[in-house]
């Protein structure tokens, strides 16, 4: 089974919240992330046949499926926010394409309440 929170295939020792955790994350204390919205992320958690290179690592970026919020990974899959200095970092393609996936979790969730 993948752990939600590493993303590596390995024994899972203890659901956290529902999501598979193992051993070596609850070790270290690392729980799935949860966005400033709610919504837990468990963006780590590929499918069984995802090949190792497309796991996430540290630096890779990530977004709430449910509010846009952009985040980096850390060690062990730990989240971070991506600071205003690391987005002016990134090339307009990156910001346009970040901005889009923005307005199009925005216009579902509008969506989705009406």
């Amino acid at each position: 089974m993948i752990c939600s929170v590493c993303g590596n295939d390995r024994d899972i020792c203890s659901p956290a919240g529902g999501l598979p955790i193992c051993a070596e994350c609850a070790a270290r204390g690392v729980e799935p992330f949860t966005c400033s919205c709610g919504f837990v992320l468990n963006g780590a958690t590929p499918s069984a046949d995802t090949p190792a290179e497309f796991r996430p690592t540290k630096g890779d970026l990530t977004a709430c499926v449910h509010c846009g919020a952009v985040y980096i990974f850390e060690d062990l899959g730990r989240l971070r926010s991506v600071t205003e200095d690391e987005l002016a970092t990134f090339s307009d393609e990156d910001r346009r394409q970040l901005e889009q996936l923005r307005k199009a979790y925005a216009a579902r969730r509008l969506t989705e309440n009406n």
